[in-house]
């Protein structure tokens, strides 16, 4: 109970900083410093759409990011290095496989059944400083029953953490995922059904 009461604790105490910064990995961040993943999310008219802030190179590098705060310390750091070196057209011609593990795994379910998650659209910066880290955006969408009730996203083991926020909605979920966990039911009209439910009465929208 006390484990749980303090990791409970940390998440909200992450969030809560990153909150206060009003952005999130920040121009001057370090090459080699791991950062989280954020994530929005949205289900909508029949749609489902994440929206991710992701270092890519180290995802297609095939870093293990939960067991690393620096990328130093990766057994590929060199296959990294050259990543972040690359076009970002080289590195969009590289993210198919990726996409094709998450929805495997599967990435996003909405009611219990697996979203087939397809690229909506992708900007990978150019011409960026080599000592700093590339943060991609990557949107993702796939379709969804009308009359969806809740949604969860699974974080795959080795991806980290990941920040995920819902939009769109009063009350939006928010919360703090680490490589390997699976967030709550989301409901789709906004918060999570443990909030719902009233079972986190001092800790909303995470446990």
């Amino acid at each position: 109970m006390t484990t749980t009461f303090i990791k409970t604790v940390y998440k909200l105490v992450v969030l809560a900083v990153l909150s206060m910064l009003g952005f999130l990995f920040a121009p001057e961040a370090h090459a080699h410093e791991v950062e989280p993943t954020i994530g929005d999310l949205t289900v909508a008219d029949g749609q489902a759409e994440l929206t991710l802030r992701i270092n890519l190179e180290a995802f297609i590098a095939g870093i293990d990011l939960d067991s690393i705060s620096d990328t130093n310390d990766a057994e590929n750091a060199a296959g990294y290095d050259a990543l972040r070196a690359m076009s970002g057209e080289d590195i969009r011609q590289r993210t198919p496989a990726l996409l094709d593990m998450w929805n495997d795994l599967p990435l996003l379910s909405v009611d219990g059944v697996p979203v087939q998650l397809e690229s909506q659209s992708m900007r990978v910066p150019e011409d960026v400083d080599i000592e700093l880290s590339r943060v991609s955006e990557w949107v993702l969408r796939g379709e969804v029953a009308d009359a969806a009730q809740h949604v969860t996203l699974s974080w795959p083991e080795g991806a980290g953490a990941m920040v995920l926020r819902q939009q769109g909605v009063d009350a939006p979920f928010t919360g703090y995922l680490a490589g390997g966990e699976t967030s709550p039911e989301i409901s789709v009209a906004g918060g999570c059904d443990v909030c719902l439910r009233g079972a986190c009465q001092l800790y909303p929208c995470w446990v």
